[in-house]
């Protein structure tokens, strides 16, 4: 109980730490860019009136990582892990993902700035998709669906490329509306990192929780509009992070329900195969006992029959009587 309590010390941590980061610079982004006339203008496919900034999503990758670098920092200078242990997560994997967030992050700051063709984004996001299928976070398994219990290697490799940038894209199209990807993003964070710390997976219940961090102080700035002068929008940047954050969050979800799966399976395995053991064991036992009460039964008999009878030589049996016997004859 006491290592849960200081866990969730740790995660409110990195969440404060966050929040508080992005309520800083969030205002001053917004200020800059309207000062260097990096906004989005209203046009008719656009609901909003007046400029809003379109780089609030610039600041979201860059404060999680702060977060988590300084709760990581502290964890070890107060040698909690004597309490709790952050899950050691293989360095190929971080640096895949790393790879995967940092190509995410350059695709869309550019965006936001200059502006990309959709076919240099799709392939960025295919880059991403290998980035996360390289790093060893993918289905696997489609729990039986379609008769496919362990998917082959590269039909595990389309399916998660293509999982994550359909993610992606699904989260860079709901970002229209005011608060609706910042407040979805929000509701799906809490519950992965409530699921991460059920399953004691650490590590990313951290990176999870520094994000929300992140999206709380920028979904009052996006959909409270009389907060500020001017609106703010997360643009490409933070749709396509909060994206790929939450395609990870589903594949890690998959993965430890799947082993969760395997494990209660083997659980039921083992115990059918000791239940079995123990009733043919009874069984043996059973029968040994049975064969031996005979075998008892059979040397009674036998003690019993050389006490009154006598076998002669020619195959007779006379009854042979004890001196009591006599006596009472």
């Amino acid at each position: 109980m006491e290592h849960r309590l200081l866990l969730i010390v740790f995660l409110l941590c990195a969440f404060l730490a966050s929040a508080t980061l992005s309520g800083m610079l969030i205002p001053r982004i917004l200020s800059r860019s309207m000062r260097k006339k990096r906004f989005d203008t209203p046009d008719y496919r656009k609901m909003h009136k007046g400029y809003a900034s379109r780089l609030g999503g610039v600041s979201f990758l860059p404060e999680a990582l702060f977060s988590i670098s300084l709760v990581v920092g502290f964890y070890f200078l107060t040698q909690a892990n004597d309490f709790f242990t952050f899950n050691p997560i293989p360095w190929p994997r971080w640096l895949f993902l790393i790879l995967a967030a940092a190509v995410i992050y350059v695709t869309g700051v550019v965006d936001d700035l200059k502006g990309l063709s959709y076919r240099v984004k799709l392939v960025t996001l295919f880059l991403a998709g290998v980035c996360v299928f390289l790093s060893g976070i993918r289905f696997n398994t489609l729990g039986g669906l379609l008769w496919l219990k362990v998917l082959p290697l590269w039909l595990d490799a389309v399916l998660t490329i293509l999982f994550v940038i359909g993610v992606v894209v699904a989260m860079n199209l709901i970002d229209g509306i005011d608060g609706l990807a910042s407040g979805l993003t929000s509701i799906m964070l809490i519950y992965y990192g409530y699921w991460f710390i059920a399953v004691d997976d650490y590590s990313y219940a951290l990176a999870v929780f520094a994000l929300l961090g992140v999206i709380v102080p920028f979904f009052f700035y996006n959909t409270y509009k009389k907060t500020t002068r001017h609106r703010i929008f997360m643009g490409d940047t933070g749709s396509m992070t909060l994206g790929l954050t939450l395609a990870l969050c589903a594949l890690l979800y998959h993965e430890s329900g799947a082993d969760a799966a395997a494990e209660v399976s083997e659980e039921t395995t083992d115990g059918f195969v000791e239940e079995a053991v123990d009733e043919i064991a009874s069984e043996a036992i059973e029968e040994a006992s049975a064969d031996e009460y005979i075998a008892e039964a059979d040397d009674a008999a036998e003690d019993t029959s050389d006490e009154y009878f006598e076998v002669s030589e020619d195959g007779e049996a006379d009854v042979v009587l004890s001196d009591e016997d006599s006596s009472e004859i």
